[in-house]
């Protein structure tokens, strides 16, 4: 999930620019969409199942996972202090939480939430994340060339350059 983060996010954001930027909606779509396909391979691998509505539940959670674990983390450290003046922290850590179950449990509870997969090997998660690889490789070089080939060479001539070292050595002990 992190390397997909780091990895497939920045490749996806072409796909989102007509979602507006306000209010981070543009870095939650991509973040659930991203990590949605870095992991993919080990949940059909391990669970044998792709959940549905996991993309929606995410773009409806993740906004507020922050809020319940700086709420959680707040009411452990003022719990070491006083138990009673953590209470407020942890009422409102709790009510995060339940939220985010309760997302989580009502669309579980859909008929549709699941689709199983019978089987998916071993070398089909491989394959997957080899195909993954490749995509992210030429992604990246492509990326990488299209740069270069559009540097601004303006800025070269504002460098400075030192035609004698010792005179850089002298200049250095003044």
């Amino acid at each position: 999930a992190t390397l997909g983060l780091l990895l497939v996010s920045p490749q996806l954001s072409t796909f989102v620019v007509w979602l507006s930027p306000q209010f981070g909606l543009r870095e939650f779509l991509l973040a659930t969409l991203a990590t949605q396909i870095a992991v993919l391979p080990l949940l059909l691998y391990h669970m044998g199942q792709f959940s549905v509505v996991s993309f929606a539940v995410n773009l409806l959670v993740l906004p507020i996972v922050s809020i319940a674990m700086l709420l959680t983390f707040l009411t452990g450290l003022v719990g070491f202090i006083s138990p009673s003046l953590a209470l407020p922290f942890a009422y409102a850590a709790y009510a995060v939480l339940t939220y985010i179950i309760a997302i989580a449990t009502k669309f579980s509870e859909l008929p549709f939430a699941v689709i199983g997969v019978s089987y998916f090997p071993p070398y089909a998660v491989v394959v997957s994340y080899g195909l993954m690889g490749v995509w992210l490789y030429r992604k990246m070089r492509r990326a990488t060339s299209v740069e270069v080939n559009q540097v601004d060479l303006s800025v070269v001539q504002d460098w400075t350059i030192v035609e004698d070292a010792d005179e850089m050595v002298d200049t250095k002990k003044e």
